[in-house]
């Protein structure tokens, strides 16, 4: 199965780059964040990547 194939399947090197984090980043300090281990490679679901993103996001709010 190749990523073009199905896009929705990202590499770490993908999906760390989605974040805007390394894959080592992604590896050590994000291990909350489900994977799916194909034989030897290790992918990420762009959805889960987009609910992770979602669940830590933050408002912030100025002070009148």
């Amino acid at each position: 199965m190749s990523e073009e194939k199905n896009e929705g399947l990202l590499s770490v090197k993908r999906a760390a780059a989605y974040l805007g984090i390394s894959a080592q980043t992604l590896y050590r300090r994000h291990p909350e964040i489900p994977r799916i281990r194909i034989g030897a490679r290790v992918l990420f679901q762009r959805g889960d990547l987009d609910l992770y993103i979602n669940q830590h996001r933050s408002v912030r709010t100025v002070a009148q």
